[in-house]
């Protein structure tokens, strides 16, 4: 039985130093803590997150969360994109439908004209389309549905409270027929689960059959203590012997990550996968454009330059390094261009000098494209 626990907040919104480029924000929050998907696999069971009592059952519930975020967005003076996806618990997980908390935080982010990121596993979504509707036309909406397997009995297992996949490809076609931004975060792979390329293209098949915008993946992290204890102990229920597998890939590590010869074959299959479909494996540009501030359009540009060439096997950390100084820039990123003056930045040379200023007149990078659509 589900346990709400009702409880009063110091703070909700959650302000990163820097602008993350998977998910192009740098502001997000966590309105529950605990989750009734109940992941079997989920991050947020580690220890450091501090989530007390059953993870899948005792959901911590921020009343006052609209209160303090409608104080905390008035500070928020930069051109940025806010996300909700909660890294402890989804934002349309079933105390939504109690609470309403999500949505009157999204109440909140269209009076100020935001734009707005949501990553999600639940259908629930579709009950505040009239309001992700208005943010929409007036900012701009990126929906993207968090999806680990295309087999609904491998959904059923490792997300028992989850959305069937069936419907979140229907959300999915739905708000892109409506013109929202839609994407799938393919995330986590299931080593040996979900990590095969039949299961892969059986996934990017639908997903591009309801044209979304893109496909971003990432590898499965086990992190000693809670996390990896509660998977191996549902894992052995099904087939014990996965488990000898995982303790081969899955060292002790502060980061619960695999060892790197796993990531990077599993990393070399997707994309031998997903270039049959053309789908872009980061958030383009024109979705981003605009709607922040542009040293950081720019540094995200850099960005998945530097990942779209290192997972076709090119490492050019110029690209890296480059983003790196750009987002944290202290000039005018304008005023060093109109001055001719971005090489002065150790760095940036003639390469990337050229690109910067082609992102700056005429709002877009043909090098950058053509990586993203595999030409």
């Amino acid at each position: 039985m589900t346990n709400y626990i009702e409880k009063e907040a110091k703070s909700i919104l959650r302000k990163s130093k820097i602008t993350d480029s998977w998910f192009i924000s740098k502001y997000n929050m966590n309105i529950y803590r605990g989750c009734e998907n109940a992941c079997i696999y989920c991050d947020g069971r580690n220890e450091k997150y501090n989530v007390s009592g059953d993870f899948g059952k005792d959901i911590e519930i921020k009343l006052n969360a609209p209160k303090l975020f409608e104080k905390e967005i008035e500070k928020i003076k930069e051109k940025t994109i806010i996300f909700l996806g909660g890294g402890v618990g989804d934002v349309y997980q079933d105390a939504e439908k109690k609470y309403k908390i999500t949505r009157k935080i999204l109440e909140i982010i269209s009076n100020y004209n935001f734009p707005v990121h949501i990553l999600t596993k639940s259908s629930l979504i579709e009950r505040d389309m009239d309001l992700l509707k208005r943010i929409n036309e007036k900012s701009g909406v990126i929906i993207s549905f968090s999806m680990s397997s295309f087999d609904q009995n491998t959904i059923d297992y490792f997300e028992p409270g989850c959305t069937p996949i069936t419907e979140r490809f229907r959300l999915l076609e739905k708000f892109k027929k409506m013109n929202f931004y839609t994407g799938v975060f393919h995330m986590p792979v299931i080593p040996y689960v979900s990590d095969d390329k039949n299961s892969m293209k059986n996934l990017f098949s639908s997903a591009k059959n309801t044209g979304i915008d893109f496909i971003i993946f990432g590898g499965m992290t086990l992190k000693t203590g809670k996390q990896k204890d509660f998977f191996y102990d549902r894992l052995k229920k099904i087939n014990q012997q996965l488990i000898n597998k995982y303790k081969k890939i899955y060292p002790d590590n502060k980061w619960g990550n695999a060892s790197f010869n796993y990531y990077k074959n599993l990393e070399e299959l997707f994309y031998s996968v997903i270039k049959e479909y053309k789908i872009p494996i980061r958030i383009p540009h024109y979705i981003y454009k605009d709607r922040v501030e542009l040293n950081v359009e720019i540094a995200m540009v850099l960005f998945h330059i530097f990942y779209l060439l290192k997972i076709q096997g090119q490492i050019k950390k110029a690209y890296e390094t480059a983003a790196w100084k750009i987002l944290l820039l202290k000039e005018d990123i304008k005023e060093l261009i109109k001055k001719d003056e971005l090489k002065k930045i150790n760095g940036i040379g003639e390469v990337i000098d050229r690109i910067i200023k082609e992102i700056y007149s005429n709002r877009k990078c043909n090098y950058y494209e053509k990586l993203l659509y595999y030409n």
